[in-house]
């Protein structure tokens, strides 16, 4: 099955879930290309690059690998098993230890963006305050992250207004957040991460299909300069 499904070239993202020396997972999610496939359960991958520098992940660990193929999003949970250089370029090399199945949960794969917001902290029962301007910075049919230039506290509800850029043109939706987490990043601003408040499925499933249009259009762009 995996073999009709994947292609060589195709783009995938990497989430960390296991490690084998029992140290932190990495938060960031790396972004990869498949290189070759055996048809079964091995593969050749491209070494993640972030910031022109190459990261050589740790033998051993395990990730989950969302690909983006011409059939769709599939998933499966893989293992590092080597890491070499080919023909100067640098190699992973991965087993499946489950099996490739279409991604049932887009709402929580997390698109990274920078798209200006307007929010809102709430007040009283059904009261917000003044609006304000705030930059997303990920997004996922669960939840969102936003850099803000005021701290709030963890269990906050808000209302945040999010232009969705779509290739026709912007789609406005109105989200309420619990707020999970707020860190003070650069700039004397801070991040602050929650989970949408009884979104509606029209609501999760316009921004689904803006995360899986624009990562398309990211793909398309990069083949543009390969």
């Amino acid at each position: 099955m995996a073999a009709e499904i994947l292609t060589i070239g195709d783009k995938m993202d990497l989430h960390h879930i296991y490690s084998a020396m029992g140290g932190l997972l990495a938060e960031k999610t790396y972004t990869s290309q498949l290189l070759d496939f055996d048809g079964i359960r091995h593969a050749k991958i491209l070494m993640p690059i972030v910031g022109n520098r190459v990261v050589p992940l740790e033998l051993q660990d395990e990730y989950e690998l969302l690909f983006y193929t011409e059939k769709g999003m599939y998933q499966c949970d893989a293992r590092i098993v080597d890491r070499h250089v080919e023909k100067n370029i640098f190699v992973l090399e991965v087993d499946f230890i489950t099996e490739l199945k279409r991604f049932q949960r887009r709402e929580y794969y997390r698109l990274d963006c920078s798209i200006d917001i307007l929010y809102q902290k709430q007040t009283g029962k059904e009261e917000y305050g003044p609006q304000k301007k705030g930059v997303l910075v990920d997004l996922s049919g669960g939840g969102l992250r936003f850099r803000a230039p005021e701290e709030v506290q963890q269990g906050e509800k808000m209302q945040i207004e999010i232009p969705l850029p779509f290739a026709k043109g912007n789609v406005y939706r109105r989200v309420f957040l619990d707020v999970k987490s707020c860190v003070k990043s650069e700039k004397n601003l801070f991040e602050i991460r929650g989970e949408f408040e009884n979104l509606s499925e029209q609501s999760r499933e316009t921004i689904i299909r803006f995360i899986f249009e624009e990562q398309r259009r990211r793909m398309k762009k990069e083949k543009l300069y390969e």
